[in-house]
């Protein structure tokens, strides 16, 4: 249970360094507990090539090179998550049109414009993006209560706040107990992956991110805390202050500013 930062600018070997030890190991033990290589989605299947161009390794049964989304999947049924809903297109905004149907008349900013073109796709865009944040309608009433005790709320900014409180709380009931919304899956697997064996034995790298989602990095800390280690990649200056201090400020004007944010 130990996580490592590996810090270089590109070119510096980062992702040669995962290949290389990811080889080592399968070759060493090849029936040995899983390897896990999170990288994102669009670079798995480059990813993959790179691992199988490593000497003396024509395949492996221990190696999994996945993106967070698929990684969730793959150990979900262990977390007894195997219900989880495959939301797409027409299927998504049906369910998200009913649910705005059920509570529509407890809205108190958005009731007179819940039923116009466009609300619903927009309506999708923010709670994907909340549930992406982490957030679920408690985090969202303490956000609503804080900025109340601190006088920092307006009318028009609280009854926002409790028009998405009531209609994330009537999508979560639309879609019901035993069915999940994709985006609250990496939260979801984060909470219960303590009781996952296969991860407790396994060994996690990820590499090539350049921004992480507030949900991403509680499933990386769950992963910290369950895993035999976990090394992170991060491509920025290793000699810049934020990395020497944590009490560093952050540069807005730095070339690796969103690699800096995420560390």
């Amino acid at each position: 249970m130990a996580a490592r930062f590996i810090i270089g600018l590109a070119g510096t070997g980062k992702t040669h360094h995962c290949a290389s030890a990811m080889a080592q190991a399968a070759q060493a033990d090849p029936l040995g507990p899983p390897l896990f290589w999170l990288v994102p989605q669009q670079a798995t299947f480059m990813s993959e090539q790179r691992l199988l161009a490593q000497p003396g390794l024509p395949g492996t049964f221990r190696v999994q090179v996945l993106g967070f989304a698929r990684f969730c999947r793959t150990i979900a049924p262990e977390l007894g998550l195997e219900s989880t809903l495959d939301l797409s297109g027409i299927t998504r905004m049906l369910l998200l049109a009913q649910a705005v149907d059920q509570s529509h008349k407890k809205l108190v900013l958005f009731q007179h414009v819940a039923q116009h073109a466009g609300f619903l796709r927009n309506l999708d865009a923010i709670l994907r993006e909340l549930q992406q944040a982490g957030h679920d309608t408690d985090s969202l009433n303490q956000v609503r209560q804080t900025l109340t005790s601190h006088n920092q709320s307006d009318d028009i900014l609280d009854r926002k706040l409790q028009d998405f409180i009531t209609l994330l709380a009537a999508w979560q009931t639309r879609l019901g107990s035993n069915q999940y919304d994709p985006d609250r899956l990496p939260q979801l697997v984060a909470d219960r992956l303590s009781k996952s064996s296969a991860v407790a034995a396994s060994h996690v790298w990820l590499d090539s991110f350049s921004s992480l989602s507030m949900v991403e990095i509680n499933l990386i800390t769950a992963l910290a805390k369950c895993c035999r280690s976990v090394e992170i990649t991060i491509l920025a200056d290793p000699e810049s202050p934020v990395f020497r201090s944590p009490d560093a400020p952050l540069q807005p004007l730095s070339t690796f500013h969103r690699t800096e944010v995420m560390y």
